[in-house]
């Protein structure tokens, strides 16, 4: 629930809170030049420094404490892949530095080759490193765990990122998700096929999801014949895990009355070591109108 900023333009971490409109800063001894930021698995927040200390921080929100890992010049971009390890782009020396997050130290650097600059740094949904080269308009796939590159891709020109350009980050430390949608019953009426208002029996339910292995999604329901009503309904137990369990859902005898507002609300797991999230494409209902 906790946003951090990288406070670029005064050189301080910046925290707020958006649950009490809190907002509070610190930063580091020694010069502090935020710029990338990252979350790692451990909650703890990771600023790459540039561009007078060439490193990066990493800041402990639960011990209030910093520490500092040197790097080459000079740190950009910033990504964790959220299994101890933390990689940072230093343009000037056309490089990634590899950062072991557990014992905070630096374990070596990957040479991109001259004149790549990169600015970005990413992991995807599969685990590997991307790394944005804004002068030569390509990005490099490295593999986070023997850390060969994989390959090297043209890209519009002058490519410039520098943090979670994927979205996975987000779905790595904050497991698990869920998303809530909100179903109304309509129904077209008379000559002019007027939207109104109408009670559904609601019969069949699909979530269309693409899984990692290992990972799952459950969900729950709820219905009312308002939607001010609904909020105060009571949810259903969990359906699933699926896949164990199979779509179509058969709803029909979850509830005894046909009903005007249905919500919906999908869990989604991650799976095994790999902490890797499904990630939801759609949710389709099956009805007939009362």
């Amino acid at each position: 629930g906790v946003i951090w900023v990288s406070g670029r333009g005064g050189q301080k971490l910046v925290r707020v809170d958006p649950q009490t409109g809190n907002i509070s800063s610190t930063a580091p001894s020694g010069s502090f030049d935020p710029y990338g930021i990252a979350l790692d698995e451990h909650g703890r927040v990771w600023i790459a420094n540039c561009c007078s200390y060439h490193g990066t921080y990493m800041y402990d929100p639960q011990a209030g404490s910093w520490h500092a890992i040197g790097t080459a010049a000079r740190p950009r971009g910033i990504v964790s892949n959220g299994k101890g390890r933390v990689f940072v782009a230093n343009d000037e020396t056309d490089s990634v530095a590899v950062i072991d997050s557990n014992n905070l130290l630096n374990i070596g650097s990957i040479a991109l080759g001259s004149g790549r600059f990169p600015l970005g740094m990413a992991v995807d949904v599969n685990g590997y490193i991307w790394a944005v080269n804004q002068n030569s308009s390509s990005v490099h796939k490295i593999d986070g765990n023997s850390l060969n590159i994989i390959g090297e891709y043209p890209v519009g020109s002058s490519p410039y990122t520098y943090s979670d350009m994927t979205g996975t980050a987000f779905f790595d430390v904050i497991p698990p998700g869920w998303y809530r949608h909100r179903f109304t019953g309509t129904t077209k009426a008379g000559v002019t096929g007027a939207q109104a208002k109408s009670k559904i029996r609601w019969q069949g339910l699909i979530v269309d999801y693409m899984g990692p292995p290992g990972s799952y999604v459950k969900l729950r329901l709820r219905v009312a014949n308002s939607e001010e009503a609904i909020n105060e309904k009571p949810w259903t137990p969990f359906f699933g895990p699926f896949p164990d369990q199979q779509f179509p859902l058969d709803i029909t005898q979850t509830f005894d009355e046909p009903a005007e507002v249905l919500d919906v609300e999908v869990w989604l797991y991650p799976g095994g070591s790999e902490q890797s999230m499904p990630i939801l494409k759609g949710i389709h209902l099956q009805y007939d109108n009362e």
